[in-house]
C-alpha cells in the first residue's frame, strides 16, 4: 500500500502587509478589487490589466492580477505576475512564497524550492515558507532535507497539523514508522475529523504490522469522512485478513460506490464473493 496523501499548501492571500495604496483616480484599481471580492476573476484581470499599462509599479495590483490568475487556473499569468511583483519589491517574502507555491502547482518543483529559499533567506522564522519548502522538497525526492525543512516549520509553529501529517510521511518514508505514527498522532490531536490523517495512520501501522492498529485507524477514517474511498478499501483488505468476509464485502462495495473505477476494489470484491460463494 501507498501513502495517499494530497499536501496542503498554506496559502497567504494578498494583498501583502507592506504595499502602497495606488494612485487610484479613475477607481479601476476599486473596481477589480471588487470584482475579485465577488468572485468575477476574468473580470478583476481586465481591470488590473488595463490599469497595471499606467501603473506597473503597483506591486498591489500585480499581487492580485496574480491571485485572480489562480483562481481561474492560469498558472503561467499568475506566476508572470507575481515575477513582476518581485522585480518591484524583491523584499517582499511573502511574494516569494505565493511564486513558490505557484511553481508547485505547475510542476516545477526546482523553481518553487529556490521561491521559498529566497522567502526564507528574508524571514527565516515564517513557518509557512518551511512548510511549503518541505512540500516542494519532498516532490523533488529529496526525503532528507523534506525532513529537515518540516522540522524547522514545527519548531516554529508545533500547532500546525498539516505539517504534522506531512512530516509523519516523510518518516514513514524514510522506513522510521515509530516516529511517523508519533508525528501523524500528533496531527490528528490537532485535528481529529481529518480522515485523511487516520487513513496515513492505518498505512504507517500495517507497515509496522500492528493489525489493531491499522483496522481501528481506517475505520475511524471512513467514520470522519465517509467519501474516502481508498480508506473503504484498505479497510476490506484488513477486515478479510482478519477474517471478517461480510463486512470486507461491504467495504469493497463501498469504495466501488464512491469510485467505480477502482480496479483494485473490484478485483478484491469478485475475489471474495467467488470464494463465498463456494462455501
Amino acid at each position: 500500500m501507498e501513502i495517499y496523501f494530497m499536501p496542503v499548501l498554506h496559502a497567504k492571500m494578498m494583498p501583502g502587509k507592506k504595499a502602497k495604496r495606488p494612485n487610484n483616480k479613475d477607481g479601476r484599481f476599486e473596481k477589480a478589487l471588487s470584482l475579485a471580492r465577488k468572485g468575477d476573476a476574468a473580470g478583476a484581470i481586465v481591470d488590473f490589466t488595463k490599469w497595471l499599462k499606467s501603473n506597473p509599479e503597483s506591486v498591489e495590483a500585480w499581487v492580485n492580477l496574480g491571485l485572480c490568475n489562480a483562481d481561474i487556473g492560469e498558472f503561467k499569468g499568475e506566476a508572470n505576475a507575481y515575477v513582476k511583483a518581485l522585480a518591484v519589491a524583491p523584499e517582499r517574502a511573502d511574494i516569494w512564497i505565493n511564486l513558490g507555491q505557484c511553481y508547485d502547482r505547475m510542476g516545477k518543483y526546482d523553481d518553487a524550492v529556490r521561491a521559498y529559499r529566497k522567502s526564507i533567506a528574508l524571514e527565516p522564522d515564517d513557518a509557512v515558507a518551511w512548510f511549503d519548502l518541505g512540500v516542494a522538497l519532498k516532490a523533488l525526492g529529496d526525503i532528507p532535507t523534506s525532513n529537515e525543512a518540516y522540522r524547522k516549520a514545527l519548531s516554529l509553529n508545533p500547532g500546525d497539523a498539516g505539517a504534522w501529517l506531512n512530516f509523519g510521511i516523510v518518516l514513514f518514508e524514510q522506513n522510521d514508522y515509530s516516529g511517523a505514527i508519533e508525528a501523524t498522532k500528533k496531527a490528528l490531536a490537532l485535528d481529529p475529523d481529518d480522515g485523511q490523517g487516520w487513513y496515513n495512520l492505518g498505512l504507517i501501522a500495517h507497515r509496522n504490522g500492528d493489525r489493531a492498529e491499522e483496522l481501528r485507524s481506517y475505520r475511524k477514517a471512513v467514520e470522519v469522512d465517509p467519501s474516502l474511498a481508498p480508506a473503504w478499501y484498505n479497510l476490506g483488505v484488513s477486515l478479510e485478513l482478519e477474517g471478517m468476509f461480510r463486512k470486507a464485502v461491504n467495504a469493497y462495495r463501498k469504495a466501488l460506490e464512491i469510485d467505480p473505477d477502482d480496479r483494485d476494489a473490484r478485483k478484491a470484491l469478485k475475489g471474495l464473493e467467488n470464494r463465498l460463494s463456494r462455501g
